[in-house]
């Protein structure tokens, strides 16, 4: 099965209709801008911010990485083609200017699941493997481990969390938890989906759970002695990665719920963008803050592509300015 068909199908499974926003939202949403939008059947799965402020993009429809200048958005340039594999997913920084990244085989199961590096330190880009993980189900979301050369990825079909160090290729399981797996009623096998580590605090979401959690880790990335799970929310509807700005609020996508929404660190919610019959953030599929001045307020959005009321578009990557947000004001 072809890679895409197979991802939406999944999506497809146990749908849930999303919560209606509440009344708050309606006084939002939060301003939107097209950066730059892929041809029908572009799917962009990740997103992560160079420090000089251009955004890299993986494509999970084709194994390409993309960078992407907000000041030059119509000029998107092709950072690599990975060959042999159908796809990318998760990318993380894990040193200054240096990414790593699942690139994958998702034709059919069990997937193809291997970690790459790319550098951007030279005056020649650097790409190289760093290893296969080899009893992998779905890798997924990533985030890296403070002042380390380890990157955490999130394993969306066995519900656990994978540590791989990129420069020596070690790789082991650092988190497994009952909460990082799909409910027990659920036919869509898709659950810890994105992560990122904010304040010694593992955050994830559950796909297939519609839930946020978080709980404490240690340094080198397992748990911390006498860590709990904390549940955040429930956010109704299929929730897929994250960004943490530096106030602690987190920023979910919600895959197909088409939102974009504020999560307190006691679990208060806003919806800030998008809804169910609205293409501006639709099928979101990352997120992650701009790095410059000129942009550090700025949250830039990465979508799978989407069907809404007959339009039907590719992925693309929209900006929302969150500048002067609270999430009290709006929970």
């Amino acid at each position: 099965m072809h890679v895409v068909s197979h991802i939406l199908s999944l999506l497809s499974m146990d749908p849930v209709t999303p919560r209606a926003p509440d009344s708050n939202s309606t006084a939002l949403p939060l301003l939107t801008h097209l950066v730059h939008q892929f041809p029908i059947g572009s799917w962009v799965e990740n997103v992560a911010v160079r420090s000089s402020g251009e955004l890299l993009l993986t494509m999970l429809t084709t194994p390409e990485l993309y960078s992407l200048s907000p000041s030059k958005p119509s000029s998107p340039e092709l950072v690599h083609t990975f060959a042999d594999y159908t796809g990318l997913l998760g990318i993380a920084e894990t040193s200054p200017d240096v990414f790593a990244m699942v690139v994958g085989n998702l034709t059919s199961l069990p997937y193809v699941m291997d970690i790459w590096k790319v550098d951007f330190n030279g005056a020649k880009i650097e790409v190289s493997k760093v290893t296969t993980v080899l009893k992998a189900g779905l890798l997924n979301g990533a985030t890296a481990l403070p002042h380390s050369e380890v990157v955490l990825i999130a394993d969306s079909f066995r519900g656990l969390v994978w540590k791989v160090n990129v420069n020596t290729g070690e790789t082991s399981i650092a988190i497994e938890l009952p909460e990082m797996l799909a409910p027990a009623n659920s036919t869509n096998p898709t659950a810890i989906n994105g992560l990122k580590i904010h304040d010694g605090y593992l955050y994830w979401t559950n796909y297939a759970g519609l839930s946020f959690y978080r709980t404490q880790i240690n340094l080198n990335g397992s748990l911390a002695d006498g860590a709990k799970v904390e549940f955040i929310a429930n956010l109704g509807a299929q929730v897929d990665d994250l960004a943490i700005d530096k106030s602690g609020t987190s920023w979910v996508t919600t895959h197909p719920g088409n939102t974009v929404v504020a999560v307190g660190r006691s679990g208060e919610t806003a919806t800030v963008a998008g809804s169910l019959e609205s293409l501006d953030v639709a099928a979101g599929t990352s997120c992650a803050f701009g790095r410059t001045p000129h942009d550090e307020h700025v949250l830039y959005v990465a979508t799978a592509g989407a069907t809404i009321n007959g339009t039907t578009e590719g992925g693309k990557v929209v900006a929302l300015n969150t500048r002067g947000f609270r999430i009290e004001d709006f929970s």
